[in-house]
């Protein structure tokens, strides 16, 4: 079988926009059954704060209990995938709680501090979509 290959940043394109919806490929559908692939919607964004062109970074960000980044911001727009924990996200305008299998939309350039207030480690998927330099 031949499968086209769409690289990290249409992987992560996909992801990110849910554009997968549906979607299976060729070699999940051979599977025997009960080993298929499938795919969940967690977030769907329209934006145009994407920057092109883009200098696309994944992280796994770790906070243990008491531990916050500090207050900061991010040149481009930030997706955040909570996979476990509950997070408090500080701005100017308010406080955002991210819980285990939510995901947050960061715009680019708005001041913030993420502390983690429980008794309980918190791990985030975050993906940066700065502009390239």
């Amino acid at each position: 079988m031949r499968y086209r290959i769409i690289g990290v940043f249409g992987a992560l394109a996909l992801f990110a926009a849910g554009a997968g919806t549906g979607w299976h490929s060729r070699a999940a559908w051979s599977q025997p059954a009960g080993r298929r692939m499938s795919t969940d919607v967690l977030f769907r964004q329209t934006t145009d704060e994407i920057p092109r062109p883009v200098a696309l970074r994944v992280h796994l960000n770790r906070w243990d209990p008491g531990s916050e980044t500090g207050r900061h911001d991010h040149p481009g727009p930030v997706l955040h995938y909570v996979l476990e924990g509950e997070l408090e996200n500080i701005r100017d305008n308010g406080t955002d709680v991210m819980r285990a299998g939510e995901v947050k939309w960061e715009q680019p350039r708005v001041p913030h501090n993420v502390r983690n207030v429980q008794k309980r480690p918190a791990r985030v998927l975050t993906i940066h979509f700065d502009p390239a330099t």
